[in-house]
């Protein structure tokens, strides 16, 4: 009987200890269960990845390991333009953001797939175009908007005319460069109707009018419902970051979904054949451009977006993807762009000699400097010497080529004889005031490969007719500012993309000698004053043709002063773009300025 209950007790105690071992063991299943499920940086749990719709019957349903499923991609191959971009850093959706090249959410206005402007300057209509607005008219010191009845917002919101007021007082609040303006121009900002917005601009500020309108081409929209709760707690720029930023605009892309691969957007016109058949753009997310150009040449990419207007597809790596066989890669060009040289009539004392700037611009060979500048474009005109060709259509280019002479010796020695100067023959170099020419400093930005060519070539040609050009790369920032600063003898130039008659003044009043408190006052053989009474009378016109004749007369004034040396004009790089899955997609959702395919020009 004892020995019954003894072997009894021990089973019991054998399972208790098979229970608690069982139970130990669930416990560290579940721990490294949870330990090993999906995580993003930083330990946070990501969402299960984004899967295509199911296949369309008669084709073959997506595998299981297919990326399209594990990362995230929405519809087919055929719906979808996949894309990447040249500077992974350029991925934004902060419409108060600052810099170039951003996207999907371009500040500048150049790109607006997700949030719109409410115009944009057309350079062959002399005008400002409506986008998001019905119509915008500027007289004389009154801007009136008006929107169309049933526009929406990607949720489904009504646009009003209390988001336009919105969106510009939290621009200037942010002090965005388009609030800048919106500070010193607006002088008062009324609702007139639910549809209608009244901008009265300060009457006494320099061309406030068209200033003020290109401010409107440059300031992002936003909806006041969703971005007036979600800054009650930011008020600083820098507090705009992360995944959490209102991804709600009135574009023709809509926010569709992210992991950490891939960004898609989704057609928003509600057309059943959107974009050419193209239901879905898709951003990459590739952490280095090497990678991303191998996925365009195999077919994997349509489109790589360059990240600043300065950068080419025709220089280094770039250059390497067009000469690929295996992919019809083309340049893809959006709108059109200015280059070249601004001479400082403030520099050295020779440089104030009209004689011897012509001296200089005699010195450049644009059919050369444009071939690398712009391969794609034209060979400029000797009129197009100051801005866009297209916004010089109409003008009277005979007349304004009539005061460029002609480069031969005859001409050359004239200037050489009205600038004082004698030309060594032992050394090659011009001599002033019987002392050697002191070379002239050019500077530009650094790491652009055909930006320092074109220098360079200037620079020989310089030479040949005695004068000394010393080349200084800076980075882009420090360039830039000296420009602004003036603090330059020879600076390389480039206009804004689809450059307004608005930002040409700005960009020439830049120009020293040009300033509004000086204007050229010590400079006896420089006309600065009649050159800034030329640029503030752009923003007095009140028709395309009395536009034309300031611009004709301007140009003229500048062929006169010989302060600009044209290097290039043509259609600006956007990217580089695989036409083979996508050649029907209208890209005009993407760039309201429209694109064309550009040719590879690399004979």
């Amino acid at each position: 009987m004892g020995e019954s209950v003894r072997k009894k007790r021990q089973a019991k105690q054998i399972q208790t200890g098979l229970k608690r071992l069982l139970t130990a063991f669930l416990l560290v299943f579940l721990f490294l269960s949870f330990s090993c499920a999906p995580a993003g940086p930083g330990g946070v749990e990501v969402d299960p990845p984004v899967t295509s719709p199911p296949a369309p019957p008669g084709e073959a349903p997506l595998q299981e390991k297919d990326p399209a499923i594990d990362r995230g991609l929405p519809g087919s191959r055929s719906e979808r333009l996949t894309l990447a971009l040249a500077d992974p850093e350029k991925l934004n959706f902060n419409p108060f953001a600052e810099g170039e090249g951003l996207f999907p959410v371009d500040p500048t206005g150049r790109r607006q797939p997700v949030y719109e402007t409410l115009i944009t300057f057309d350079p062959l209509a002399l005008d400002y175009v409506p986008l998001l607005a019905e119509k915008v008219r500027l007289k004389d010191d009154l801007i009136t908007v008006d929107l169309a009845d049933g526009r929406k917002w990607h949720d489904g919101f009504a646009i009003t005319s209390a988001d336009l007021l919105f969106s510009i007082e939290t621009h200037t609040s942010f002090r965005t460069p388009a609030g800048l303006l919106f500070e010193s121009l607006i002088s008062r900002l009324e609702i007139d109707s639910e549809l209608s917005l009244r901008i009265e601009v300060e009457g006494e500020a320099i061309n406030a009018g068209i200033r003020c309108m290109e401010a409107l081409a440059s300031a992002l929209v936003v909806p006041r419902h969703v971005w007036e709760p979600f800054l009650t707690d930011r008020s600083v720029p820098d507090q705009l970051t992360g995944p959490g930023l209102p991804r709600i605009g009135s574009g023709p892309w809509s926010f569709y979904g992210e992991d950490e691969f891939v960004l898609s957007l989704e057609a928003f016109s509600g057309d059943p054949d959107p974009a050419g058949g193209i239901s879905y753009l898709s951003i990459l997310k590739y952490a280095r451009p090497d990678l991303a150009r191998r996925a365009l040449l195999r077919g994997d990419l349509d489109l790589i977006l360059l990240g600043s207007s300065l950068e080419s597809v025709f220089s280094g790596d770039w250059r390497e993807a067009l000469g690929q066989d295996q992919a019809p890669v083309l340049p893809l060009l959006s709108g059109e762009k200015w280059a070249g040289l601004t001479i400082n009539p403030e520099g050295q004392e020779l440089l104030g000699l009209a004689s011897f700037r012509q001296l200089l611009l005699l010195a450049a060979d644009t059919k050369l400097t444009s071939s690398l500048l712009m391969p794609d474009g034209h060979d400029p005109s000797p009129s197009d010497t100051f801005t866009l060709p297209s916004l010089m259509v109409g003008l009277d280019r005979e007349q304004l080529a009539s005061g460029i002479p002609e480069a031969d010796r005859e001409t050359i020695n004239l200037l050489l004889v009205d600038s004082n100067l004698l030309l060594n023959r032992d050394t090659g170099r011009l001599e002033w005031k019987a002392a050697p020419l002191p070379p002239l400093e050019l500077i530009y930005p650094e790491n652009y490969q055909p930006i320092e060519e074109a220098c360079r070539l200037y620079q020989e040609s310089a030479g040949r007719l005695g004068v000394e050009i010393i080349l200084r790369s800076l980075p882009q920032s420090q360039w830039r500012q000296l420009c602004q600063e003036g603090d330059f003898d020879l600076a390389y130039t480039e206009s804004t993309v689809n450059e307004s008659p608005a930002r040409l003044a700005d960009r020439l009043l830049q120009v020293p000698g040009l300033d509004p408190e000086e204007a050229g006052a010590d400079l006896p053989g420089f006309d600065g004053a009649q050159g800034q009474l030329l640029i503030h009378s752009i923003g007095k016109v009140q028709t395309a043709d009395e536009l034309r004749e300031v611009l004709e007369d301007l140009g003229l004034w500048l062929i006169r002063e010989r302060l600009l040396i044209p290097l290039a004009a043509g259609g600006a790089e956007a990217g580089l773009w695989n036409p083979a899955q996508t050649e029907g997609f209208d890209f005009g959702g993407l760039f309201p300025a429209g694109v064309r395919a550009g040719t590879p020009g690399l004979d």
